[in-house]
């Protein structure tokens, strides 16, 4: 059956797998909060099924989720709107072969080391850090596996890891978009880069700096940058970007996660704790927002 929990004056029901009566339960929610991960819950899938069945819910909609979700549609907007990104490009499945691809790298002037990576996926999964045309074309047919498009994406080097959490504050019934702190990631070199493994399965695989060491000129810099890329995603609710701060103090946007980590190791949350703002706070927070879209 489906799990009430009570808290203070408030109930909040969860629906777990082994409810058999899902439709009946789903007619008593009065706000969702989704937290799911990758393909059917953080592309606009969930979020579109919420709105058919007009159900308030916590985050983006199903269009800003969508972009989000697919990395070259989100760098070609970002792009076309003048933010900075890597160099990179994508293929389809059914356009792709290995001289196409050669000569696309080339014509773009991107060089190695440069990532792979499924167009449609979180949390690192299927990446691969490639420095060489010998691990390019396994690290493709790798990247295929788990989407029927894939990016290919110059690395960033000698920058830092900058993420940034963005909330839609509620504020006398109104909403106003604020910033957390910034954090900072510094996987570690046994890893290359912050994998699916330095993330969910090593201890040890990453340094996370919160708050992130930097100047006032730089955080400012960088919360604007964040601001600004999600207001042109038309993102809402929540969402937390991740940014490149080379060392020029150039910034590159590297993506935007619509629905981010909630667990006691996420950024997302220990952001705004630093901030100021507690977890509990910060989700009454989101729930507020949800209802004013509604």
């Amino acid at each position: 059956p489906a799990l009430v929990v009570k808290s203070n004056k408030e109930n909040v029901l969860i629906i777990t797998q082994e409810n058999s009566e899902k439709w009946e339960v789903l007619s008593k929610i009065d706000i969702a909060f989704p937290l799911v991960h990758g393909p059917f819950g953080e592309d606009g899938s969930l979020q579109g099924f919420f709105e058919v069945l007009n159900i308030p819910y916590v985050g983006c909609d199903h269009y800003s989720s969508s972009l989000c979700m697919d990395k070259g549609w989100c760098k070609s907007v970002l792009q076309s709107f003048g933010f900075k990104t890597a160099n990179w490009i994508t293929f389809n499945h059914f356009e792709y072969s290995p001289q196409k691809c050669l000569n696309a790298l080339k014509d773009k002037g991107i060089t190695y080391p440069l990532f792979v990576k499924p167009s449609r996926l979180g949390s690192s999964v299927g990446i691969s850090k490639v420095k060489d045309e010998k691990e390019l074309f396994p690290s493709i047919e790798n990247a295929f596996n788990y989407d029927s498009s894939i990016v290919l994406e110059e690395a960033v080097t000698n920058c830092r890891e900058i993420e940034v959490s963005v909330l839609d504050d509620t504020l006398k019934g109104r909403k106003k978009t604020v910033c957390s702190l910034p954090g900072e990631v510094i996987p570690s070199s046994k890893h290359g880069f912050y994998s699916y493994e330095a993330k969910y399965l090593d201890k040890d695989g990453a340094v996370l700096n919160i708050p992130a060491n930097l100047s006032e000129p730089l955080l400012e810099q960088v919360q604007n940058q964040a601001l600004r890329a999600f207001k042109v995603l038309r993102c809402r609710g929540m969402a937390r970007v991740d940014l490149f701060l080379k060392e020029n103090a150039e910034v590159l946007i590297n993506e935007i996660n619509t629905i981010p980590g909630f667990t006691k190791i996420s950024m997302y949350p220990k952001l705004w704790q630093v901030s100021g703002l507690s977890p509990e706070a910060l989700i009454e927070k989101l729930v507020a927002s949800a209802l004013l879209d509604t």
